[in-house]
């Protein structure tokens, strides 16, 4: 794409993005099978299964751990070289958007991180073969390397805890006025978690001042996630089990008695996320062979997006149905009632775009950015796995299959929420372009198709409807006496 406010139409992938804005699907959490295996890199020692599954985990950790300020989503990948038996790292990040003292400060923190992490001793496994237990006695290196993290990434923290404080003491009286839905001991449990929720938010405030956390608000943080976990609030395993929590319960409750349109369980989770990551990272210490690479050479390389141009597009009825028209071209069985459900579709869709005319400035996204770097030989020898901060949208999800389809290569991330945001840029590789395009639209028409068959099926069910893991991990049982004793003396701290 050239040239200034350069107009886009239904050819263009940068205009399904601007039209995907608008509509709402399942998130896409892990890619196919075939798209998310690493095989061996031929010419990278000693990388095999296991060892790339956490070193997934790592790249995933290491772009959360990247971000300084809001709206900076970063991806990495890692060059792993064994030279005379001395392993050497180097990570390669790419930040969404260009900004120089960011990228500068990045290099400096994740030097720090992987310097922290290097300290932590290896706790041998237990004899019997049980789960190794990351307790006490390594928990003030993990409070160290957490509170790194949390004052590099101050304000993205402040946001995520204070995002919703409006709507705490609702969601409060609501909850200790139940009688009927929960139990007396889950009412006290949500009610202490909401009161947790609290102190969190007033201890942020309170640093606001400074952007720098205390090593009594890290352990605070730590032991309130702990107290969560082990009260069923969040699931103990991993973030994203799908397993039912009590949160879970009372936001489904929230939402139908009360209209409460946020998620608790995706708020506390959010609240807890640097810890989380930090968790990852510092458990990663304890694998043998990962622990080789974190104590040899490491450097961190920052690479730049591509830079791009302003474009416009017309989101009207008209152009809408073009795009559809070219979707159903590419099929052979054109469904019996389709003109109703298109029409449908195109009136519900028009009623959500205010505007007609969209235009953006683009920006290509981080992971995008990486796999293009990576496709030019700029990045030479590096995992096929691109760590992200955020799940990737809709549109670089298809990229990303297109890609692989075309170049029969195997690049993955850890999945996709289904959204789209609004200024996605198309991340020009001349060498494949001509291929890769027309195998990217396939699969965007398709989806196409897809939300004009969800939506179909969201109006059938209302016109229906006249009734309403064995690894490592943290154990630190507290009281919520002894969490109040440590909040006391937060409280105290000048």
């Amino acid at each position: 794409m050239s040239g200034i406010n350069q107009p886009i139409g239904t050819e263009d992938p940068e205009y399904y993005a601007e039209l995907f804005c608008k509509t709402r699907r399942l998130a896409d959490w892990r890619l196919p099978d075939d798209e998310r295996s690493c095989p061996d890199i031929p010419g990278i020692q000693g990388v095999d299964g296991l060892l790339s599954r956490r070193l997934q985990s790592l790249l995933d950790g290491v772009a959360d751990i990247s971000l300084c300020r809001r709206g900076n989503v970063s991806a990495t990948m890692a060059c792993l070289k064994n030279d005379k038996g001395t392993p050497e790292t180097r990570l390669y990040v790419v930040f969404n958007h260009e900004d120089d003292e960011s990228a500068r400060h990045c290099r400096q923190h994740l030097q720090t991180i992987f310097e922290m992490l290097r300290r932590v001793p290896n706790k041998p496994p237990a004899v019997d073969g049980s789960p190794k237990v990351i307790a006490n006695e390594l928990e003030d290196y993990f409070i160290e390397i957490c509170k790194a993290i949390h004052n590099y990434s101050f304000e993205i923290f402040a946001h995520r805890v204070s995002k919703r404080e409006h709507k705490l003491s609702d969601i409060r009286e609501f909850i200790e006025q139940d009688r009927t839905h929960f139990t007396t001991e889950q009412r006290s449990i949500l009610v202490n978690f909401l009161e947790h929720v609290h102190r969190i938010i007033m201890a942020v405030a309170k640093a606001q001042t400074t952007g720098q956390l205390s090593t009594t608000f890290i352990k605070m943080l730590l032991w309130k996630y702990s107290h969560w976990t082990e009260h069923d609030l969040l699931p103990k395993d991993s973030p994203a089990d799908k397993k039912v929590t009590l949160l879970d319960r009372a936001d489904l409750w929230l939402a139908e008695e009360h209209n409460i349109g946020f998620q608790l369980r995706r708020w506390a989770l959010k609240i807890m996320s640097f810890l989380i990551t930090a968790n990852r990272l510092f458990i990663l210490t304890q694998s043998h062979r990962l622990r080789k690479l974190l104590q040899g050479n490491f450097s961190v390389r920052v690479l730049t997006s591509p830079t791009t141009a302003p474009y416009y597009c017309d989101l009207s009825s008209k152009t809408i149905q073009v795009a559809l028209d070219a979707a159903v071209a590419e099929i052979s069985n054109l469904p019996a009632d389709w003109d109703q459900k298109r029409e449908s579709f195109i009136e519900w869709l028009s009623k959500k775009l205010e505007v007609s005319e969209v235009r953006q400035k683009p920006k290509v996204h981080a992971e995008l950015a990486m796999i293009i770097a990576m496709a030019k030989g700029e990045i030479k020898d590096v995992l096929p796995y691109v760590g992200v901060s955020k799940l990737s949208c809709i549109m670089c999800s298809h990229y990303i299959r297109a890609f692989n389809e075309v170049t029969k290569q195997k690049i993955a991330t850890k999945g996709s929420h289904g959204k789209a945001y609004p200024g996605w840029s198309w991340p020009s590789l001349p060498d494949s372009d001509e291929e890769l395009r027309p195998a990217f639209l396939r699969r965007i028409r398709q989806q196409l198709l897809s939300d004009v068959e969800q939506h179909a099926e969201n109006l059938r069910r209302l016109s229906d409807s006249s009734m309403g893991s064995g690894g490592p991990e943290w154990q630190i049982g507290r009281t919520i006496d002894e969490i109040k004793e440590l909040d006391d003396m937060l409280d105290m701290e000048e």
